[in-house]
């Protein structure tokens, strides 16, 4: 990488820092997230001694109404065009 590319890459790492959102997920919540319109991250995860394992499920919905993609993201999801299923659950909207 370039040095411009790693100044960009340091300079969104402390915008992130800086616009951070914490939030504790409890027990029968849900958390839905767009990976393609939010930098998100999560904190390492022990479970609690005495009590049962956290249980986590993900689900990838496949949009209908999905944005374009970079045409660097086609080795991943092969459709990046506006509106493509790129794989997952089709979601009906």
């Amino acid at each position: 990488m370039t040095d411009r590319q790693w100044r960009a890459i340091d300079a969104m790492h402390e915008i992130a820092e800086e616009l951070v959102f914490e939030d504790e997920i409890l027990p029968g919540e849900i958390q839905l997230l767009n990976n393609h319109v939010i930098f998100h991250g999560r904190t390492a995860y022990k479970d609690a001694a005495g009590k049962p394992p956290r249980l986590l499920h993900r689900l990838w919905l496949s949009m209908p109404n999905s944005r374009q993609l970079p045409e660097s993201h086609q080795v991943l999801f092969h459709n990046v065009g506006a509106g493509e299923l790129r794989g997952g659950i089709p979601a009906r909207v």
